[in-house]
């Protein structure tokens, strides 16, 4: 079947153990991907679409998206099937297990990430069959499983579509570096580095420690440099160290007598970072990229 769909939607399922779990308490065999579901289906929004894509949420004890679904048929009405009509299931779609994510994305993890907290989804507690997803939670949704699952890039691919894990970030940066002039009002009046062999202060290479800085800017009136790090996810640990590195080989590589200071532009920051920014007494500070309005 051509489920190639130039509308295609993404959706949550909603599933409780009596339907991903077998009698033996293993997983549902019909979720493997590449079994052969025959003439089974599952219950889904009427608006479902032949070639829609679909995440299967599995309600306690497991509390976690687990697999990865795709539609292979438009949604039915299930008026002539006793059993969904007694649980109140009014459509229903042939589907296709794609794959099942050894490391599930849970219910923490969704809730500590800044960028899915306003998801409806996640708001209504998962109280319900069927969400649509929108694209920009589906991208972050399938970033963080893509991170944890290596092969499932290559299922989206052929799928069609890939989480911009990367390009959220350079998106970011593109808007960012065009619009210094909006950090103004967070008190950095800064301008992007130049250096006398021409090269720019975006993706700066501090090549002694391996890295690139985002952006390396400094300040219009004292000359201070800005070491700005840009993260499409909660800030962590990992952000934190980066622009300390970053701004220890500042010192060190370029021309003494400014002070360095620290950005992290992220959706958040997690209870570590906020401790680590305090012990800094200043020299690295957070913006929420939401808050910049780009």
């Amino acid at each position: 079947m051509n489920t190639e769909n130039v509308d295609r939607r993404y959706w949550l399922w909603v599933t409780h153990p009596e339907y991903y779990l077998g009698e033996d308490g293993s997983p549902r065999e019909d979720l493997e991907p590449g079994h052969d579901t025959g003439d089974g289906w599952w219950t889904c929004s009427k608006d479902t679409k032949a070639g829609d894509l679909v995440l299967l949420y599995r309600t306690s004890p497991m509390s976690d998206i687990a697999y990865f679904i795709q539609a292979q048929s438009d949604a039915f009405p299930l008026s002539d099937d006793d059993y969904a009509r007694d649980h109140g299931w009014a459509y229903g779609c042939e589907y296709q297990s794609l794959f099942r994510f050894e490391a599930p994305v849970t219910i923490g993890q969704i809730k500590d990430d800044a960028a899915l907290e306003d998801w409806p989804a996640l708001r209504g507690q998962f109280q319900g069959k069927a969400f649509a997803i929108a694209p920009d939670i589906w991208q972050r949704l399938t970033q963080l499983l893509s991170n944890s699952n290596p092969g499932f890039r290559a299922t989206l691919e052929t799928a069609g579509v890939l989480p911009q894990e990367v390009s959220s970030e350079k998106d970011m940066e593109d808007a960012l570096t065009t619009n210094l002039r909006r950090l103004k009002e967070f008190g950095y009046d800064i301008e992007l580095y130049h250096d006398n062999k021409g090269r720019t202060g975006r993706q700066f290479v501090c090549s002694s420690i391996q890295g690139c800085m985002d952006l390396l800017c400094q300040d219009r009136t004292n000359g201070d440099y800005v070491v700005i790090e840009l993260k499409a996810t909660r800030a962590g640990d990992h952000a934190y160290a980066q622009v300390q590195a970053y701004m220890g080989w500042v010192m060190d590589n370029l021309p003494q007598g400014t002070h360095v200071h620290g950005l992290v532009i992220s959706y958040g920051t997690n209870a570590w970072f906020d401790s680590a920014m305090h012990a800094s007494r200043g020299t690295v500070k957070h913006i929420n990229w939401k808050e910049l309005g780009l």
